[in-house]
């Protein structure tokens, strides 16, 4: 998507409030675009769960093939049922909390930890395909784990793959303290950003 056609939208009360500046309708609206990458950053982390439960609930609305939901930050056991239900999940989180397991059958896919990118990216991009949606939660925990580097190759290769394959990922994260040319690579790689609150 060229420069002139990206869109930047800052909100407060996302999806809370009837006068908000991008409501629940045009976030609907913004998934039938033929998107590739979407970023949400949420500035109110006690908002976090709440805008992260209403996207959930709008991509379960689109009848694309696959939806698959990437935790980073959350072991599987603490999704939603919602989530655990209907997205192929890759649970990069369960590894990280002592006494924390997965369940195994038909449980997520397992990564042990965000500091393995190589292995994230390789399930991220076996199931990433045309019509399938993507959101990754949270992309704020990959600098925690991995070096400033490695990050940012990790998310050219990941989001150029996903343009490649025509489907649509959905970052999510609250501000990144530390990084700003992480921040700067997020914002060009996004065919669209969205401040929340």
């Amino acid at each position: 998507m060229s420069e002139s056609t990206r869109e930047d939208v800052k909100t407060t009360g996302f999806f809370h409030s009837s006068s908000a500046a991008f409501t629940r309708e045009e976030f609907r609206k913004s998934l039938k675009e033929g998107l590739n990458v979407v970023l949400i950053v949420v500035n109110n982390v006690s908002e976090y769960s709440a805008v992260l439960e209403e996207v959930v609930q709008s991509v379960l609305l689109e009848k694309k093939s696959r939806k698959v939901f990437v935790s980073l930050s959350r072991p599987y056991n603490s999704l939603s049922e919602t989530v655990a239900k209907n997205f192929v999940v890759i649970d990069a989180a369960s590894g990280l909390v002592p006494g924390e397991n997965a369940p195994a059958g038909k449980g997520p896919l397992i990564v042990k930890s965000p500091a393995n990118l190589n292995e994230l990216i390789t399930k991220i991009s076996a199931l990433a395909a045309k019509g399938i949606t993507i959101i990754i939660d949270s992309v704020a925990v990959l600098p925690v784990y991995n070096s400033e580097r490695d990050v940012m190759k990790f998310l050219y290769r990941l989001l150029s793959n996903v343009r490649k394959k025509n489907a649509l990922v959905i970052l999510f994260s609250i501000p990144l303290a530390g990084s700003q040319k992480i921040r700067n690579l997020l914002a060009t790689l996004a065919d669209k950003t969205l401040e929340v609150g």
